[in-house]
């Protein structure tokens, strides 16, 4: 063989290779289609859950405000943060020297009108003493006038008239005199009335002030843990962002110091859009994993499901709705490891440590059952079963598309898939109820396929 035909022949079959490759690629790899993620149709009993995350909190909440109807104080001594108050613990006290000298000035100004009051009852008693002593001569007067004006018969004319004017003139003055000490001991008395008034005044403003001193210390209602407050910015975001209050701030009357959170009623507060409010209502069951307990599922129930979409828009998250699920007690002290015994304790507020009345709420001791229980404040995530049907079709929630309205999956049906409208009759996070033309076992993508046959 010549060197020409040799070369003809090895150009030739590396041709045929390369051929024969590009057929086998063609016709043994998978097309593009076939790489599409697919699931199959599921027909049988399904079960729905709703899955969402939230945050605990105590169901009992008390806020402790500052006390008073206007001013500002500034807090002497305040709880720790992160500390546990039994009811009746102190949880702040504020400066009262501003009070007490104001109860001391409410005090003498309370003397110095009772003073007032016990000279005007003197000089009242001295002025109705001196009027009758003038009311007795008058009268005295008014009778001898009367006892000459009887002789008058006897007497000449002119006598006689003396006599009958001397009468009508004693007669004027005890009339003035009369009226005159009337209208003054109507004013006397008028002013003493006043006094009394004042000083009642006064010194039911002194009690108040009194009563106020004693209030100037915040208790606890309740056992539970303390938040300390967030101080006051100049915007919302500003107080977001603000540090909780501490000793040396002045707040004003009414303004929030502290919360009281009771640990031992819980429940986990979250959220759902419209398209799950539907689905879920007060009563059914739940499971919630805490972060602080992963591998622990506590019972739970729903307890409140917030419908107004009021509510909603005035909570910052317009189409959405408030979820609340109250926490079984029991199970969250069985997965605490606190004995029966102190459970009822912790449900009554009795699980704390004796001190002196008037203590100051403090940190409790490390492993005290109230530390043994999570915390108002705890992240965790709740599933809550929704519903349970019998021998339905079932497909997952992202192989379902929705166009114009109309919902629909790719089916893979004869080596490709096509669209075939569906109905979604219930669903949750992941799988959805059906009807339609579809069947158990078959294909559908969970993304739009390429629109190209699949070879046999």
């Amino acid at each position: 063989m010549s060197a020409r035909t040799f070369f003809l022949s090895l150009e030739a079959a590396l041709v045929l290779a390369a051929l024969w490759v590009a057929w086998a690629a063609w016709r043994f790899l998978p097309s593009v289609e076939e790489r599409v993620p697919v699931a199959a149709v599921r027909q049988g009993a399904v079960t729905l859950e709703w899955l969402a995350q939230g945050e605990l909190r105590a169901v009992h909440t008390d806020v402790l405000r500052v006390p008073g109807a206007k001013g500002r104080l500034r807090i002497a001594r305040l709880a720790p943060a992160g500390s546990f108050a039994a009811a009746g613990d102190l949880i702040a006290e504020f400066d009262a020297s501003e009070a007490q000298a104001g109860i001391e000035e409410r005090q003498i100004e309370t003397e110095r009108l009772a003073a007032q009051i016990s000279k005007a009852r003197a000089e009242l008693a001295l002025d109705e003493s001196e009027d009758q002593a003038r009311l007795l001569h008058a009268r005295f007067a008014v009778r001898r006038a009367e006892l000459d004006v009887k002789r008058n018969e006897l007497l000449p004319p002119a006598e006689a008239l003396r006599n009958t004017r001397a009468l009508e003139d004693a007669r004027g003055r005890l009339d003035e005199l009369e009226s005159g000490n009337q209208n003054r001991r109507g004013r006397d008395v008028a002013e003493l009335v006043l006094l009394r008034s004042r000083a009642a005044e006064s010194q039911r403003e002194l009690e108040q002030d009194r009563r106020g001193l004693a209030g100037l210390k915040i208790v606890a209602p309740h056992a539970g843990w303390v938040a300390l407050a967030r101080g006051v910015g100049d915007s919302p975001a500003q107080s977001a962002a603000a540090p909780s209050v501490h000793a040396g701030d002045e707040l004003d009357a009414g303004a929030a110091v502290a919360e009281i959170r009771d640990p031992s009623r819980l429940e986990l507060s979250t959220w759902a859009n419209d398209s799950d409010d539907t689905r879920l209502q007060i009563g059914q069951t739940a499971k919630v994993w805490l972060d602080a307990w992963p591998d622990r599922p506590l019972r739970g129930e729903v307890t409140g499901v917030t419908r107004d979409a009021g509510d909603a828009q005035s909570s910052g998250l317009p189409g959405r709705h408030e979820v609340t699920i109250r926490l079984d007690m029991l199970d969250v002290f069985k997965a605490a490891g606190i004995p029966a015994d102190q459970a009822a304790a912790v449900e009554a507020g009795r699980a704390t440590e004796a001190r002196a009345a008037s203590a100051f709420a403090q940190v409790p001791a490390p492993g005290s059952a109230w530390t043994r229980l999570p915390r108002p404040g705890t992240l965790g995530r709740v599933e809550v079963l929704t519903g349970t049907y019998s021998d339905s079709l079932s497909v997952p929630r992202a192989s379902v598309f929705n166009s114009a309205g109309a919902s629909f999956v790719w089916v893979r049906r004869s080596g490709r898939f096509v669209r075939q409208p569906v109905a979604t009759l219930h669903g949750d996070n992941a799988w959805i109820v059906v009807a339609g033309n579809l069947r158990a076992g078959e294909q559908v993508a969970f993304t739009t396929p390429p629109r190209r046959r699949l070879l046999p």
